[in-house]
């Protein structure tokens, strides 16, 4: 490029001399920058300033990055948008990335601000080279074709203009497809033919129709596309493509209109970058924050207890302890009696904890098929007396799906809990009344349990229904053990739990686990 590259910065703070900001210094021979804050000199200097590449800073309230790439979207400017975040909010930042934001850069690792406007500056690069060779062709053309002896001159500096181009166009890592009005195939690079050869499409040629290199089941929403850029709207989106074995691939799109020195509608220039390496880089990011941010919940929950669970026992286990050394005669059965109820509160206690860390191990145990009706038997056959002490009925349809390849011992907690809980919390005045179902929803199996219990008041209950020894009933024994189990145990099989209730109404529980094949 003969120009600067411009970078609008909507930067937190003006004054701030961060190390983003100092690698902005020191690349201003290569690069013009300006700063704004506010909405209305980001939409004018969009207009004036009409910079090549935006920065926006994801503490910006005034101008949050979300809106602010949608403004850039709706002027159908064809500007690559770069989201500057700490790692806090890096989850922002993957959102944007799917909205049509090229890159991020982390607060955190700011020399990375480097490789990503290097990157910028060879791609508006290689477009401005092949506008200028567009335009360079169409003015050999108007010279006076009469002078020969500057018509082979300008020959030959088409051709070297032509092989610079090719060479620069064909060891780029984006496959460019160049189409004129008609819909017609006037150039291609090397990284085009080899994805047509890595995903099978049509073979492409100088001539060729465009719609031809695509899947039949898209050319009405490519050819949707083509018209919107025909129409001088620049398109561009995330989306896979599955390989001959079925593996996808993630790939960045782009539709840019190539108009003349005129604003006449030349063509189109089709641009397809894979991404696959950053999205599920992305994806696993997620996953893994979403799995940090699991386990960081527990680890509250488990100070928790061990900070006022465990405190009061270990007191009295002090005190008592004190009072042993010189106790009085009527005292030493009393205290002897204290210390053992505090230890074994305190035995209590830990064996839980034990108990709930061990499912984080027990995961990755042999799955095996389980058959729902059988579990159910099994849990009636060992709770039988309660059952018929209560005259408890269980209507069971699982003419969905009969079997769950899982760990069975997973599966047979989960439905002996919420069971033993509809039993537990049933109204005096009915019998206890429990259907279980199972169903699929995609890829997913649902099991519904429902009662005719108590039910819960979710409003006052609801955000504390699977923590750990809180309960809400306090007519019936129990330590507030069992729904946290369900939820620890569901969650580590990939799943969710969810509960709709309302006192007096019963309670409705629905399990979700994604189907896996069996090894």
């Amino acid at each position: 490029m003969n120009k600067r590259p411009k970078i609008l910065y909507l930067q937190h703070h003006v004054r701030d001399t961060g190390p983003l900001l100092e690698i902005l210094e020191e690349l201003a021979p290569t690069y013009q920058y300006l700063a704004v804050q506010t909405l209305e000199e980001y939409v004018s200097l969009l207009q004036d300033f009409r910079p090549d590449i935006i920065l926006a800073d994801e503490d910006l309230d005034v101008v949050p990055p979300r809106e602010a790439l949608g403004i850039l979207q709706a002027q159908e400017a064809d500007v690559p948008f770069i989201v500057i975040c700490s790692v806090a909010r890096e989850d922002e930042a993957l959102e944007l990335l799917k909205a049509g934001a090229v890159d991020y850069v982390l607060k955190e690792k700011p020399q990375r601000l480097f490789y990503v406007l290097y990157n910028q500056a060879i791609r508006l690069r290689a477009i401005s080279n092949m506008e200028q060779a567009v335009r360079e062709k169409e003015r050999l053309y108007k010279r006076n074709l009469a002078d020969t002896t500057a018509l082979k001159i300008s020959e030959k500096q088409i051709l070297k203009s032509k092989a610079n181009l090719r060479a620069l166009f064909d060891h780029t890592d984006t496959a460019y497809i160049l189409v004129n009005d008609t819909l017609k195939v006037v150039s291609y690079n090397i990284p085009a033919q080899k994805l047509r050869d890595k995903f099978g499409y049509s073979e492409l040629s100088i001539g060729g129709d465009i719609l031809d290199y695509f899947p039949a089941g898209r050319k009405s929403e490519i050819t949707n596309i083509i018209q919107r850029v025909l129409n001088g709207e620049n398109v561009s989106y995330h989306t896979t493509f599955a390989d001959a074995e079925g593996e996808d691939f993630w790939y960045s799109i782009k539709w840019i209109t190539v108009a003349n020195d005129e604003d006449q509608n030349w063509g189109l220039i089709l641009s397809i970058r894979d991404i696959t390496t950053s999205k599920t880089t992305a994806m696993a990011l997620a996953q893994t924050n979403a799995e940090l941010s699991k386990r960081n919940k527990s680890l509250e929950q488990f100070t928790y207890i061990v900070s006022h669970n465990l405190l009061a026992p270990v007191a009295n286990i002090m005190g008592i302890t004190e009072l042993l050394a010189d106790p009085s005669e009527n005292q030493h059965d009393e205290l002897v009696n204290g210390l053992r109820t505090s230890i074994k509160t305190m035995d209590t206690i830990l064996k839980d904890l034990s108990q709930t860390l061990q499912v984080k191990d027990q995961v990755n145990k042999k799955k095996e098929e389980v058959f729902f009706r059988q579990l159910v038997e099994e849990i009636t056959f060992s709770i039988n007396n309660l059952m018929i002490a209560e005259e408890v009925t269980i209507h069971c349809d699982f003419e969905a799906l009969q079997s769950f390849y899982t760990v069975r011992g997973y599966l047979y907690s989960v439905f002996y809990n919420i069971t033993l809980n509809s039993i537990k919390y049933r109204r005096p005045e009915a019998a206890p009344e429990i259907i279980i179902k199972s169903a699929i929803v995609k890829d997913q199996l649902l099991l519904t349990f429902e009662d005719n219990g108590k039910g819960i008041d979710m409003q006052k209950n609801g955000a504390h229904l699977f923590s750990l020894y809180k309960r809400f009933d306090t007519t019936t024994d129990g330590k507030g053990m069992g729904m946290f189990m369900v939820k620890t145990q569901i969650e580590e099989l990939g799943g969710n739990i969810y509960v709709e209730s309302q006192v007096g109404s019963g309670t409705k529980i629905m399990i979700s686990l994604p189907v896996v094949k069996k090894d």
